[in-house]
């Protein structure tokens, strides 16, 4: 006890801001508490929409992600004006870089061109080119020229404004 006092003496910022941290670790506990009996009660706000994806119809021998990469299938969904995209795609046998083309509703107005992660040798970054009229591509290059990506590109965590 003495040793508290003598740290107190010596320096009351310390105090403070251990007092500080106390407050803040109870007021947390409160308000988890709070927060899980307003949803034991049905008082708590609406739960958000539970998204749908659609899965992607691969083309030119792309492929779905291996499960064991646990990345989950290609497909996209478009919620409040959001493309939002998810899985992985590999392409078994190097070919073409389209892998699969966008329903016209969840397209793009201009090119774009999108930093994706891929697996590609010694390459971790690629680019994920998609056009206006949906074609999806990815390059293992972040210029999104050249050499078609073939390991795996990541397209969990994508997404651009409807119409962008």
């Amino acid at each position: 006890m003495s040793r508290i006092r003598t740290l107190s003496a010596q320096s009351p910022a310390i105090v403070i801001s251990t007092l500080a941290l106390i407050f803040s670790l109870g007021g947390g506990a409160y308000a988890a508490t709070a927060l899980t009996a307003r949803a034991a009660t049905g008082t708590h706000a609406a739960r958000p929409a539970r998204l749908t994806f659609h899965r992607l119809s691969l083309i030119n021998g792309w492929k779905a992600a291996p499960k064991a990469y646990d990345v989950g299938t290609p497909s996209y969904t478009v919620s409040n004006g959001i493309v939002y995209l998810s899985g992985g795609v590999f392409q078994p046998i190097q070919g073409k870089a389209e892998f699969a083309v966008l329903p016209s509703g969840a397209r793009p107005a201009t090119n774009l061109f999108i930093t994706v992660s891929i697996e590609e040798g010694v390459s971790n970054v690629g680019t994920l080119f998609i056009s206006p009229k949906g074609a999806m591509e990815v390059y293992a290059t972040p210029t999104g020229e050249g050499t078609p990506a073939s390991d795996l590109t990541a397209l969990g965590g994508v997404s651009f404004p409807l119409g962008s």
